[in-house]
């Protein structure tokens, strides 16, 4: 099941044509709400707009040739190298030049503090891995949403902060870890920082572990 973008109703992965640059190949707006969208648009075109568009095609293809390309937001005239890659688009170059998708980064990381240290949390996840020479698995959007989205595996001992991040049931720094869905779990940072390169029995257990380290030294005090 999907929601469509448009009227807000949650149809079948039937109802939606397909496109393979978004990640779950479908797109956002539904059959029937795409149909719509199509009639409006056709019902406010006119010739001036279909030679208009002609006539940007043209000149895109020609600088195209000359290996030069618009910029989508300064609209300025740059070489192909000035163009970071992108697979997603016919020509296979990002629609905004270097500066451009910068600056355009740096004011989306400015509004969206916690997206982004969500984001280079993750990234750092998978830099240490590779580092370890640990095997780095493919994560699917459904397993992502569920990380991004579960409950602290260690709320159960209270002091959940609600920043949900990525904690690896097997340390990275112990034998047998990996980064995968079957090596993930969802925590908040506070637990995440206090675990550490703990195992996950000993984290969990924490509390039971420390009282039982109290009562083993008051024994040996006693007995002394």
């Amino acid at each position: 099941m999907k929601r469509c973008s448009r009227c807000g109703e949650t149809k079948p992965h039937s109802e939606f044509h397909k496109q393979k640059r978004n990640r779950d190949g479908l797109r956002s707006y539904c059959k029937e709400c795409q149909k719509a969208a199509n009639r409006a648009w056709r019902a406010a075109d006119t010739p001036e707009k279909a030679q208009e568009r002609a006539a940007q095609k043209a000149e895109k293809k020609a600088l195209a040739e000359r290996g030069m390309k618009p910029c989508l937001d300064c609209n300025e005239v740059k070489p192909f190298g000035e163009f970071s890659p992108d697979k997603r688009t016919r020509d296979g170059l990002q629609p905004y030049c270097r500066s451009c998708q910068y600056a355009r980064s740096k004011a989306f990381q400015k509004k969206n503090p916690e997206w982004t240290q969500a984001y280079w949390r993750k990234a750092t996840h998978i830099r240490r891995a590779r580092k370890a020479g640990l095997p780095v698995f493919e994560i699917s959007p459904k397993d992502r949403r569920r990380l991004d989205l579960g409950v602290c595996a260690h709320a159960h001992l209270g002091g959940c902060n609600g920043v949900i991040t990525e904690d690896h049931v097997i340390p990275v720094s112990k034998p047998g870890s990996s980064h995968g869905i079957n090596n993930l779990q969802p925590m908040c940072f506070t637990h995440n920082s206090r675990k550490h390169g703990k195992w996950e029995v000993e984290a969990r257990y924490a509390p039971e572990l420390a009282a039982l380290k109290a009562r083993k030294r008051a024994l040996v005090q006693e007995a002394a």
